[in-house]
C-alpha cells in the first residue's frame, strides 16, 4: 500500500531559507525533498515525544504530583551526593597539599613517618622508633 504524502507550508526565516537552499542545491535535491528527508529521519524521535506527551496528559493530578515529588527527591539526593563528593575531593586535595608541603602531620603537629608494614599500611599513631 502506498503511503499518502501531505504537503505543508512552512514559513522559514531568511537565514534558515538560505541554509536549506544551499544544502539542497549542493545535494542536488529540491528544498522540499531535503526538508522532507530531514523530518522523516526525525519521525521516530517525534513519535516518542508524542507518546510521552500523551502519557503525561493521561495521568491524574495526584499521579503527576507524586511523579514531581519523586523527581524533586531524586534531585535532592543527587545534590547531596554531589556535595559529599565535592567535600571528599576538597579533603583529598588538602591532604595532597599537606603531603606535598612536607608530609602528613600527627595530631600534635609532629611529622608522622610511614607506618610499619605490620599494620598493613594503616596509620595507628606510630611515630617511629621502637614499638
Amino acid at each position: 500500500m502506498d503511503k499518502k504524502n501531505t504537503r505543508v507550508a512552512v514559513p522559514l526565516s531568511e537565514e534558515a531559507y538560505d541554509a536549506v537552499s544551499t544544502i539542497a542545491r549542493v545535494s542536488g535535491v529540491s528544498r522540499g525533498k531535503f526538508l522532507a528527508d530531514l523530518l522523516n529521519d526525525a519521525v521516530p524521535s517525534l513519535l516518542a515525544v508524542a507518546r510521552a506527551v500523551r502519557a503525561v496528559e493521561a495521568i491524574s493530578q495526584d499521579e503527576g504530583d507524586k511523579a514531581r515529588a519523586a523527581v524533586l527527591n531524586a534531585e535532592k539526593e543527587m545534590i547531596s551526593s554531589l556535595n559529599a563528593l565535592t567535600e571528599n575531593l576538597r579533603l583529598s586535595s588538602s591532604e595532597a597539599d599537606a603531603t606535598a608541603a612536607g608530609g602528613p602531620q600527627g595530631t600534635d603537629g609532629d611529622d608522622v613517618s610511614d607506618p610499619p608494614i605490620l599494620t598493613g599500611g594503616f596509620r595507628l599513631g606510630y611515630k617511629g622508633g621502637s614499638a
